[in-house]
């Protein structure tokens, strides 16, 4: 069977959504996925990023909680997943590409969220962390402390 699409992407894995520059996974080279259609290309992003991927945080205005599934599967891609045509100067989410997308693509950009894109800013990120990541008590060496 021929290769229909062959597209070049670079890949950056940010913690919030407007962070300008992320940290690329691929130390800055371009990767090609050689795919077949849409639902190919997307399966083959999700196997590229999905090691990067952490359990979903929902964000309720000041609030932070884990999403009840703990690691992300193929169906929550555009929780996590944004792409950015660097030609048409377009972003999209992975569920919003077709075959028609894919054709003349020179480069695409894929931005990886952590816990997702709903930490939007630097400010939520940092509450987040102290919300969710952070120990809320030390013992007298700093190690988190173990409540009984």
């Amino acid at each position: 069977m021929q290769t229909l699409f062959n597209i070049k992407f670079k890949s950056q894995l940010h913690e919030f959504k407007v962070q300008t520059f992320g940290i690329y996974i691929d130390s800055n080279e371009a990767k090609i996925f050689e795919c077949n259609s849409a639902k190919d290309f997307v399966e083959k992003i999700f196997t590229h990023v999905s090691l990067h991927l952490k359990r979903e945080v929902i964000v309720n205005g000041e609030e932070f909680s884990w999403a009840e599934i703990g690691t992300p599967t193929i169906n929550d891609i555009d929780k996590f997943v944004i792409i950015h045509d660097n030609t048409a100067k377009r972003y999209f989410s992975p569920s919003e590409v077709t075959s028609e997308m894919l054709q003349n693509k020179d480069k695409l950009a894929i931005y990886i969220y952590l816990y997702s894109i709903a930490i939007s800013n630097a400010i939520l990120f940092k509450n987040m962390k102290c919300s969710l990541l952070t120990a809320t008590q030390t013992d007298r060496a700093g190690a988190a402390a173990i409540e009984s």
